[in-house]
């Protein structure tokens, strides 16, 4: 045989050879076969960790890229949640983020994982903070802010929020329930504003007072602080913050302001002293409103943002003659801020209302009322409720030596937490309460504690 065909040949098959171990590396190469295999580093939230948000990312970091495929086939979350996965650092690392409203509080969230992602099945647990109930305690001072949850019964263990040095004067919630503001007294005289990380923990001063008083922190939806400043010799004045330059901006008034309220909205109503009016002020607008008041107390807004509730006194007519003097009665009114029409819901003449509080599902209106008619007269307001679909109003409490006040609704709406005073001994300690309206049912849950404010 000729050694040139038969050279030709060999190189035919050696060259055909090199091409089919090309393409296997190729499909290998393609299908990942010789890529190492991924394993799993970490899982956040850690093991046993209480997160404080409801829609916490879940996130796992891989050695290697993982495909949605091998995750989904690998690792189940329960109990389900509605959500998505996100892959970041091509593929090592994927972050389950859940739709809101997120997992019920308090749930216990397990996190499935599976071979080939594992060496064997394992699993991950963490809880979702239940809902607490933060409040100002003990009220001999100095008071600091403390949390529990009321599904643990009277007995739960309370939280320490704060560590304030000098205590603590009042304080407000984030939307997200993530941090606090809250007032202090400081070496100056006055009281400062400082900033709470809930899940770190960590305080830091935001708003430095010297010796002006800084009080009645109050968060808009939008997470923009408002509060109360009062310099010596100065009035009192309605300040809101801009963190990002660091300075306070005056609300506009001739006069002393107090009583800041956010609306749903992000409409500020404020107290003018001065003008005998609540303004209600928008900050890229202005003054869009005001409805006249001569009291200046305690008043609220409707869950909508459309409807202001506040108080107003009346003299009773003369042909009233039961009511003993002073003859003044106070009224709940509720005031529209788009026909600026006004509604009492008070009407009758023999009763004191005060201290109005929306539920945010808004079917209700929780406020303190007290009968001045001589032979219904009581030393304390009961807690009532107004249904507001059905324009009716009813009593929930019938202690008549104790005044009700403080409301703070759940944002559910199926519960109202409530601090009650004993009006014939000032020296017995506020008590905090519960009542569920759905079991119809009080709950004691602590002596000595005030100013409730949920962290949903």
């Amino acid at each position: 045989m000729d050694e040139e065909p038969r050279r030709a040949r060999w190189w035919k098959v050696v060259f055909g050879a090199v091409l089919l171990g090309l393409a296997v590396a190729y499909v290998v190469y393609a299908r990942g076969w010789l890529a190492p295999r991924p394993r799993l580093v970490e899982v956040q939230p850690a093991a046993g960790e209480e997160v404080w948000s409801a829609r916490p990312g879940v996130v796992l970091r891989f050695s290697a890229a993982v495909s949605r495929e091998q995750l989904t086939q690998a690792v189940r979350l329960d109990p389900p949640v509605a959500g998505r996965w996100v892959s970041e650092h091509q593929g090592k690392m994927w972050r389950f983020v859940p739709a809101a409203p997120g997992w019920p509080r308090g749930t216990r969230v397990t996190v499935h994982l599976n071979p080939p992602l594992t060496d064997a099945p394992r699993s991950h647990t963490f809880r979702i903070r239940p809902r607490l109930l933060a409040y100002l305690w003990p009220h001999t001072g100095p008071a600091q802010v403390y949390a529990r949850d009321p599904a643990a019964g009277p007995q739960a263990r309370q939280r320490a929020l704060t560590r304030a040095p000098h205590g603590v004067l009042t304080f407000a919630v984030t939307p997200d329930a993530g941090a606090l503001v809250y007032s202090t007294a400081n070496e100056q005289g006055g009281a400062d504003l400082w900033w709470v990380d809930l899940p770190a923990g960590t305080a830091r001063p935001l708003v430095v007072c010297g010796a002006a008083l800084c009080d009645q922190p109050r968060i808009s939806p939008s997470g923009r602080l408002a509060f109360v400043r009062e310099a010596p010799g100065e009035p009192r004045q309605v300040q809101v913050w801009n963190a990002a330059t660091a300075t306070a901006q005056a609300v506009p008034a001739r006069g002393a302001t107090y009583g800041p309220l956010w609306s749903p909205e992000n409409l500020l109503a404020y107290y003018d002293q001065a003008g005998r009016a609540y303004v209600f002020w928008a900050l890229d607008r202005g003054i869009v409103g005001r409805v006249p008041n001569d009291t200046g107390e305690h008043a609220a807004w409707a869950a909508d943002g459309r409807a202001f509730y506040h108080v107003a006194l009346y003299e009773v007519p003369p042909t009233e003659p039961d009511i003993p003097d002073p003859r003044l009665s106070a009224h709940l009114l509720r005031y529209d801020l788009d026909t600026r029409t006004q509604e009492d819901l008070t009407r009758a003449w023999h009763w004191e209302d005060a201290t109005p509080a929306a539920d945010p599902t808004g079917r209700y209106l929780a406020f303190g009322r007290k009968n001045l008619r001589p032979e219904a007269w009581t030393p304390g307001r009961q807690l009532w409720l107004y249904d507001l679909t059905r324009a009716a109003a009813y009593p929930l409490t019938d202690a008549a030596a104790y005044n009700h006040l403080d409301f703070a609704w759940t944002p559910d709406g199926q519960q109202l937490a409530y601090v009650r005073t004993h009006q014939l001994d000032l020296s017995a300690a506020p008590e905090l309460w519960l009542y569920d309206l759905a079991a119809q049912h009080h709950t004691l849950l602590l002596e000595g504690a005030y100013a409730p404010r949920w962290l949903p």
